[in-house]
């Protein structure tokens, strides 16, 4: 893949539909909230003291995946919801998608890191993430599952 062959853009109306389209395998979809969820979040969920971004990713000129961000009160970066369609995945679109967050990261210095939530029996998302450089800062329940709370540092990026 090419930097020219993907794109990030901000999710627009016009790119529910395409979202919506999204098909996960079935063992993924427990882990990620679905993209009526997402889009309902950044629709009918807006604070003046929270920010939720919606992003939609593409692959030559396909809309092929999505993901949250969020400012959290500490101003970290949040990252939320990443999915990637099971016809695109392993053409290193996840790796794309954070790479452009950390160098966005990079680009604003008031953002002070990044942080994330894995499912404890998502392996290949938290090895996906810990190889990218986010560790394990804590553990937490949800729903009856265990989440792993995995951040990292702006500085661990410059």
């Amino acid at each position: 893949m090419t930097n020219t062959d993907a794109a990030i853009l901000p999710m627009s109306v016009n790119h529910w539909t395409a979202f919506k389209r999204v098909q996960l395998h079935d063992w993924q979809k427990k882990y990620v909230p679905s993209p009526e969820t997402l889009i309902r979040q950044s629709v009918f969920e807006r604070r003046a003291d929270h920010q939720f971004l919606l992003y939609s990713v593409f692959y030559q000129q396909h809309l092929v995946g999505g993901f949250s961000l969020s400012v959290t009160p500490d101003n970290e970066l949040w990252l939320g919801g990443l999915q990637i369609d099971k016809q695109y995945q392993s053409k290193g679109l996840a790796a794309y998608v954070f790479t452009k967050v950390i160098e966005y990261i990079c680009s604003y210095p008031k953002f002070v890191g990044l942080g994330l939530d894995v499912h404890s029996s998502n392996l290949a998302a938290y090895e996906f993430y810990q190889r990218k450089g986010l560790r394990v800062y804590g553990v937490f329940e949800h729903k009856g599952e265990e989440l792993w709370l995995m951040k990292s540092k702006r500085e661990d990026w410059l």
